[in-house]
């Protein structure tokens, strides 16, 4: 009988609900884990605020930059965060493993794609790495060369209107960036930005700031097609306020559901959702077309999600902590979005079967045929009579206790599973693992998704458990990589590491 070269015993820990958790081992998955669902500087439900940035600084220090890079491009580019990419990428320049390559100028191109993300990097670099330094103090801000050179690199690829409809004041600006970076551009620019001389751009902020009859100046800006689509889906209210035109408002509909459009925008698909909201009580004979044409793009939004043959066992999160909101600014709520993205996977699936979880578990019967957005207020409404605990385990308990044969599970939550059904609502040992190596004796095959929405350090299960893998992120992108988990649990590292 071996001695010493036995099985490591599991290390679990616990969550901040004292429900049992485990901690990622490999840096750089706990990277991905957390830096994926971060708005920087905005408080979470539990924990202090910053805690999550400064578990992000110190996984930094312990992978290689390259990956920091490959990262903030995936984030960027199909988890449409913009702030945590410009937190790495300036991070990646510090390293000393970056200095003498081509790291930052490679990946920069990937990370900075707007004009304004030239000084967000700048001011990011000042304000971690440099803040002592003040924009008044003689002494010039010092950046790291391969920094420079990409910054410098990026200024050719906008012209003069893109820098004069980001020429905002800030602890950074454009002039400022031409000192340190020295761009090399058409000067008759370079020229306009040190002069302070770059014409106002035509852009629905800047129309909007002159004041004067609203209407005419939406039915303008409806006409021009300057409009960004993202403008257009969050202004919806405001034009509809304004009371513009029929024929007006006919081509706002045309817009919001073009699918090329849709697809195009980047927009997290909650968006829609959140506009949803905001006309449902606006009176106007319009607003019921408008509402009919945001569920087209919410359609449009997961035309990418592949199809799940089988049966899918779908639960989402909808305790209190659920309630808290993406970000101070935000009517957003993580239950929300972990609502819109399960009733979505639902929609791609052979069988699906819906339920939530607060302090019980309930199954909600969906039909496919309704409207996705219609769907997500009226499960909202109704889990509210599951109460405020995260008892996750009760989602696989129902298929145990019912015999039900599931070939995947996803879970859409914060991870802080725990169980309150002991007397007089104390923790007991019972855990979503316990419930879900029990249910492997009704399918040992089954895979178990989870999506973690809000990611505070931890999982729900060990990693060394293949058949479980932890997703994060708020796109719909994220399903993408379910028939990849279907083999291979480490897919959405292995991703990014070849694309980019």
């Amino acid at each position: 009988m071996a001695k010493y070269n036995t099985k490591p015993k599991l290390e679990p820990t616990v969550n901040y609900e004292d429900g049992e958790a485990f901690e990622l081992k490999n840096p750089e998955e706990q990277l991905l884990h957390l830096s994926a669902t971060c708005l920087f500087n905005e408080p979470k439900f539990y924990g202090e605020q910053g805690e999550t940035e400064q578990k992000i600084f110190d996984l930094c220090r312990k992978v290689d930059p390259k990956f920091m890079l490959q990262l903030a491009s995936y984030l960027r580019n199909e988890q449409y965060l913009r702030t945590v990419p410009t937190v790495l990428l300036a991070y990646a320049s510090t390293r000393p493993e970056a200095k003498g390559t081509n790291l930052i100028t490679t990946y920069a191109p990937h990370i900075i794609k707007r004009a304004d993300e030239i000084t967000e990097v700048l001011a990011t670099y000042q304000t971690l790495f440099a803040p002592d330094r003040t924009k008044d103090n003689k002494t010039p801000l010092k950046l790291p060369n391969s920094l420079k050179k990409a910054v410098s690199r990026s200024f050719p690829r906008f012209d003069a209107y893109q820098f004069a409809k980001y020429n905002r004041k800030g602890k950074v600006t454009f002039k400022d960036a031409i000192m340190l970076t020295h761009p090399n551009m058409p000067s008759d620019i370079i020229k306009k930005i040190l002069d302070c001389k770059l014409a106002i751009p035509y852009t629905w902020e800047t129309e909007l700031s002159k004041g004067g009859d609203k209407k005419a100046i939406w039915e303008k800006l409806i006409d021009s097609n300057k409009l960004p689509y993202m403008a257009l889906i969050r202004n919806l209210r405001n034009i509809l306020e304004a009371k513009v035109s029929e024929q007006h408002l006919d081509k706002v509909i045309i817009s919001i559901k073009n699918p090329e459009l849709v697809r195009n925008s980047k927009l997290f698909p909650f968006r829609f959702y959140q506009a949803y909201k905001s006309l449902e009580e606006i009176n106007n004979p319009s607003t019921s077309y408008i509402l009919d044409a945001l569920e087209i793009a919410m359609d449009y939004a997961f035309t990418t999600v592949p199809h799940m043959k089988g049966t899918t066992f779908i639960a989402c999160d909808t305790s209190g902590s659920m309630d808290s909101s993406l970000s101070e600014k935000s009517t957003m709520a993580l239950k929300d979005v972990g609502i819109l993205l399960g009733l979505s996977a639902n929609r791609f699936t052979d069988k699906g079967l819906f339920g939530c979880f607060g302090d019980d578990f309930g199954i909600y019967n969906t039909r496919k045929a309704n409207g996705l957005i219609g769907q997500v207020i009226n499960v909202k409404e109704w889990s509210n009579k599951l109460g405020w605990s995260t008892n996750g385990y009760l989602s696989i308990k129902y298929l145990n206790d019912n015999k039900i044969f599931v070939d995947r599970m996803l879970i859409f939550t914060d991870c802080q599973l725990y169980d309150n059904k002991g007397w007089f609502g104390e923790s007991t040992s019972n855990s979503v693992r316990k419930e879900y190596n029990r249910y492997k004796s009704i399918n040992p095959n089954c895979k178990l998704y989870l999506f973690d929405l809000s990611t505070y350090g931890t999982v729900n299960f060990p990693e060394s458990d293949r058949s479980v893998v932890n997703i994060t992120g708020w796109s719909e992108k994220v399903f993408n990589f379910i028939q990849l988990f279907e083999v291979n649990p480490k897919a959405q590292l292995d991703y990014i590491k070849s694309k980019y």
